[in-house]
């Protein structure tokens, strides 16, 4: 059954729309001394959970997960090697292609960093208490499940992740 809107469903876009946007501020304000953009982040923990054993994603593979153009990949990882967080290597079985995985640093970065967000949620999830900590987890995955794509890609489900 869908949730009646109020007289006004503008208003409620727009209250979702400032709760969304709050609360990314927020949680890039914890990450600001990384001089990161969002997408870099977002590309970082991409090749971590892309990448088995040695051999990592190729920027096209990137670019199908994250849903963007490879020519927008490319500058972020281009980026992201300058800064020693991304190393490329050939790819052993195509000599055309390159992979991409995670720098001794890059890794190092992601890890404290993630430890840092869990931290973060769990403090949020001990405000909140159980009962409202499962209610905000259902409300944003149902969320992330209906949100259609701009490319127009996909029907709208999934699992959330990129």
């Amino acid at each position: 059954m869908e949730a009646r809107l109020s007289d006004n469903p503008g208003e409620s876009a727009q209250r979702l729309h400032a709760a969304f946007m709050r609360f990314s501020k927020r949680h890039w304000m914890l990450h600001a001394d990384l001089d990161l953009r969002p997408q870099e982040f977002a590309l970082l923990f991409c090749v971590r959970r892309m990448t088995e054993e040695d051999k990592g994603p190729r920027s096209s593979d990137l670019s199908e997960r994250l849903c963007v153009r490879p020519s927008t990949v490319t500058p972020q990882v281009d980026r992201l090697v300058r800064r020693g967080f991304l190393q490329r290597s050939p790819d052993p079985n195509d000599r055309r292609s390159v992979r991409v995985r995670l720098s001794p640093e890059g890794s190092r970065m992601i890890e404290e960093h993630r430890a840092e967000f869990l931290a973060s949620f769990q403090y949020l999830a001990e405000r909140l208490g159980e009962e409202r900590s499962r209610e905000l987890a259902d409300l944003l995955v149902e969320t992330a499940d209906r949100v259609q794509p701009r490319n127009g890609q996909g029907d709208g489900q999934g699992d959330g992740r990129p």
